[in-house]
Formats: C-alpha cells, sequence, structure tokens
C-alpha cells in the first residue's frame, strides 16, 4: 500500500482493514462491530434523519427496524455503516432501497 500514498500531503491518511498485518510506518486502531442499536443510531444521525441527540425511539418503528437491519448486513463496522449514511443523505432513497442494492 505504500507506495501508493501520495509523495507529499499535509495531512493524515486512513487505512482500514480487517487484516492483522503489523506495519513498522502505522499504528493500529482495532474496533469492535457496533451493535444493532449503535449501528442503526450512526447511520440515521449520519443520513440526517435523526438528530446528534436524538434516540432511536424518536424514529418510526420501520425506519428503526429497517436501519437496525442494513447495520446488521454491514458486519457492524462503523465505517461502512457511515458511508451507507452519507450515501442516504445524499439521496432521496430509502434504507430499503439500500438493502435491496446489497
Amino acid at each position: 500500500v505504500a507506495p501508493r500514498f501520495p509523495p507529499r500531503h499535509g495531512g493524515r491518511l486512513l487505512i482500514t482493514t480487517r487484516a492483522a498485518v503489523p506495519v513498522r510506518w502505522a499504528a493500529g486502531l482495532a474496533l469492535s462491530p457496533l451493535d444493532p442499536d449503535m449501528g442503526a443510531t450512526l447511520l440515521l444521525r449520519r443520513a440526517g434523519r435523526l438528530g446528534i441527540d436524538g434516540d432511536l425511539d424518536t424514529v418510526s418503528e420501520d425506519d428503526r427496524n429497517l436501519a437496525r437491519r442494513l447495520s446488521r448486513e454491514l458486519g457492524g463496522l462503523p465505517l461502512a455503516i457511515g458511508q451507507a449514511g452519507a450515501w442516504l443523505a445524499g439521496s432521496p432513497r430509502s434504507i430499503e432501497t439500500l438493502l435491496a442494492r446489497l
């Protein structure tokens, strides 16, 4: 992966992997998968369908169940759930539509 890094950059690089391959130029940070409720909360917040302080109980039961299902389908992986939420935020599509595309 390192040969593909930009030669000069003023920021940081985020590399995600499920592999446990230690390298000398990076620090690892293990993240546990989110449980379905936490994943649903992240998804709905990232999608703009739940306020930052909002609780799952404030959305419809259907949306809550679909968000939990999508969280499980994505393995509870925070980055995947966040990306799915961003995709939903940028489109008028429903969670159900996204589930059908997986």
